[in-house]
C-alpha cells in the first residue's frame, strides 16, 4: 500500500469516528431530554417557584435524583386506613429489591410534617423508603389521583408502568418490578 492510500483510510476512519461518536451524543442528548420530560419527570420535580417536597428533615427533596432508576412511588396520608399495611409493604419491597437499583418513594398528602412524623412513628418503619411531604398535594394532583393510597410504578425512562388505585398486593408490585428489571436488562 501507498502512502497516499495510507493517508487516505486514515482520514475516513477518522471522519468514521467523529461522525460515530456525533451520532452517539446526540443519541445520549435526546435519551437526556426524553427523561426529562418523562411522566415521572414532570410529577416528581419541584416547581420554580416553590419547595414543593421536603423530607422529615425539612430540608428540600429533589426526586429528580431518581430518574433513570426503576421507582415505584405512593401516596399516602394519615387519614388513610390502607396506608398502614401500603407503607408497611413498600418496606419490605424496598428492602427486597435495594441491591436491584429500585428506588421507593413514600409521599404524604398534604399534611403538616409534624402530622406524618407523628403518624409514622406508631409504625416502626426502617429507612429503606424514602419518605416525603408533598404540603401543596401537587404529586397527587400531577398524577391526577382520585382515591387513597395510589401508587405509580416507573420505569428507567420515566414512563408509568403501573398506576395502581388503591391498595396494592405483594404480587402486583413484585410482577411489574421484575419486569421491569427483565427488561431495563
Amino acid at each position: 500500500m501507498n502512502r497516499t492510500a495510507i493517508i487516505t483510510v486514515g482520514i475516513l476512519t477518522a471522519i468514521l469516528a467523529v461522525a460515530a461518536l456525533s451520532v452517539y451524543l446526540v443519541q445520549q442528548r435526546g435519551e437526556t431530554r426524553e427523561l426529562e420530560q418523562s411522566p415521572a419527570a414532570l410529577a416528581l420535580q419541584n416547581s420554580s417557584s416553590t419547595i414543593n417536597f421536603t423530607d422529615f428533615k425539612g430540608n428540600q427533596a429533589d426526586l429528580d435524583q431518581y430518574l433513570g432508576q426503576t421507582m415505584i412511588v405512593n401516596s399516602w396520608a394519615s387519614w388513610a386506613p390502607s396506608s398502614v399495611n401500603e407503607l408497611k409493604l413498600l418496606t419490605e419491597v424496598a428492602q427486597q429489591y435495594q441491591d436491584q437499583g429500585v428506588v421507593v418513594i413514600g409521599i404524604n398528602r398534604a399534611e403538616s410534617r409534624v402530622q406524618a412524623e407523628r403518624y409514622l412513628s406508631t409504625l416502626g418503619l426502617t429507612g429503606s423508603v424514602q419518605l416525603i411531604v408533598d404540603v401543596d398535594d401537587r404529586y397527587y394532583q400531577a398524577i391526577e389521583g382520585y382515591t387513597m393510597p395510589e401508587t405509580v410504578i416507573y420505569d428507567t425512562k420515566g414512563n408509568v408502568l403501573l398506576h395502581k388505585r388503591g391498595a396494592i398486593t405483594t404480587a402486583e408490585l413484585k410482577l411489574v418490578l421484575d419486569q421491569a428489571l427483565q427488561s431495563a436488562e
